[in-house]
Formats: C-alpha cells, structure tokens, sequence
C-alpha cells in the first residue's frame, strides 16, 4: 500500500468525505482527491497537519509500520513539552 493509499484509508476510517478531511487539514477537495489518487504525493505540511488534526502517526502512513495513529501518551507528552517551550 502506498502512502497515498494509506492516506485515503485514514480518511475512509475516520468515516470523513473527500470535503470534510480536505477542509479539515486546508486544502480543496479537489486538491486532495490529487492527492488520494496518487497524482500529487503528500506534503511535509500535509503530513504535519494529519498529525496534529487527526493525530496521524507519520511513521505509519510513510511506511505502513505501527498503529496508524499516535497514542494518547505520546501526545500528552508533545503537549507538556510545548508548555514547557512556551
């Protein structure tokens, strides 16, 4: 499976149209359907905000290995760490 084709199952998991996951990580549907269908590939921004709008793991959707998404203890503690930085 692609990481494309990942893409597209994260969306179809998280029960989401092409519209609303789209919108939800700023991009047109258009614009993402490219990316579904494997004309355009996924972004580092793209991929940043799948994390943090969906709590995608990358490592997962890059190459298949692991959960498809982060666990609740690793983003309690990137969020304790940006209070600390902040």
């Amino acid at each position: 499976m692609t990481e494309n084709q990942r893409l597209k199952f994260v969306r179809k998991f998280l029960n989401k149209t092409q519209v609303d996951f789209a919108s939800s990580i700023g991009l047109t549907q258009a614009g993402y359907s490219d990316i579904e269908r494997g004309k355009n590939n996924v972004s580092g921004k793209v991929k940043i905000l799948l994390k943090r709008e969906h709590l995608v793991n990358i490592t997962w959707l890059e190459s298949g290995e692991g959960e498809m998404f982060l666990p609740i203890k690793e983003i309690q503690s990137q969020n304790d760490q940006t209070l600390i930085a902040n």
